[in-house]
């Protein structure tokens, strides 16, 4: 079982490495105005623990996990890529009402049936310092 290191960092330096990365992160915005498209599962799945994607919850509403200034709106979302003993694992975060949620429905993010337009853009990334213990 893996366990989800206290330090976790959420890096922009070296964005050069992030193609080389297999712990990665990635804020997404909503576009105003924009709906629902398609919904996709992630099909190589590694399960951590609740009580981990709990621990990540908790950190993301007290402390600053991000290595710059980051105000995050309502809507935002924060998908969390980590690979672990050959498996990847991959989970969102939502922000809503004031603080993070973990997010168990499939992102929104897929293009707009109607309008072939992404509703939501890709507002920062970097990579994952610290991922494990």
């Amino acid at each position: 079982m893996c366990k989800v290191s206290n330090e976790i960092k959420f890096c922009t330096c070296n964005k050069s490495k992030l193609i080389d990365s297999v712990n990665y992160w990635i804020i997404y915005r909503r576009k105003k105005g924009w709906k629902i498209g398609e919904t996709v599962f992630n099909e190589n799945f590694l399960s951590l623990a609740e009580t981990e994607l709990e621990k990540i919850e908790s950190n993301l509403n007290s402390t600053n996990m991000f290595d710059f200034d980051y105000i995050p709106l309502d809507d935002d979302k924060l998908l969390i890529n980590l690979y672990y003993n050959g498996k990847n694992c991959e989970y969102t975060f939502k922000y809503t009402k004031n603080k993070w949620e973990i997010y168990n429905d499939a992102l929104e993010w897929l293009e707009d049936i109607e309008n072939g337009k992404f509703q939501y853009l890709i507002e920062h990334k970097g990579i994952i310092t610290n991922a494990f213990e």
